[in-house]
């Protein structure tokens, strides 16, 4: 008789052997969808709400990955105090990191955030512990993150030069222009 493994040891498709549909497709997925260099990813972590419609537009060409949160967001709906939002803002944060790490086999994390929010002030105070939770999380202590602080118009001048995001048939990502 089989006896049933502890839901902590389960089987996930993202530890597949390389001859399972699943692990080739995640290979493919690494390689062509979320190209990163130097096995970092990139996420938008913050941004005031001036300008959130215009960087998730860039986030989506480019292929960062989004943890803002929208202006009337579900981060923001869910949250009464400014303390209650700011842990609901980590716990966005880190997972959306900690996921598109595992997804593209990164080995570290770039935390981009655009300055002049409502919040800012609180989230930059909060540095230290969100890239703790991070490498608690990754459950890697030599998992490099960098949390990057910048305005508006060095956000621009960083990630709207170059060439776009290619998805995995070679083409644009959405939204990247012709």
């Amino acid at each position: 008789s089989g006896s049933a493994q502890p839901y902590s040891s389960y089987w996930h498709w993202s530890r597949a052997p390389p001859s399972c549909p699943a692990s080739r497709l995640l290979a493919d997925h690494r390689q062509n969808v979320m190209p990163d260099k130097m096995g970092e990813v990139v996420v938008c972590a913050s941004c005031p709400e001036a300008h959130q419609k215009e960087v998730e537009a860039i986030c989506l060409a480019r292929g960062l990955h989004k943890a803002f949160d929208r202006a009337g967001g579900m981060v923001s709906k869910l949250s009464g105090s400014s303390a209650e939002w700011l842990g609901k803002w980590e716990a966005k944060v880190v997972m959306a990191t900690v996921t598109a790490a595992r997804m593209s086999g990164a080995r570290q994390a770039k935390l981009v955030c655009i300055g002049g929010g409502k919040f800012c002030d609180l989230e930059m105070a909060q540095q230290p512990r969100l890239v703790k939770l991070i490498k608690n999380e990754m459950k890697d202590a030599n998992f490099f993150v960098k949390v990057e602080w910048m305005e508006m118009r060095q956000f621009l001048r960083e990630y709207t030069s170059g060439p776009p995001a290619r998805n995995s048939a070679g083409q644009r990502a959405p939204g990247a222009g012709a």
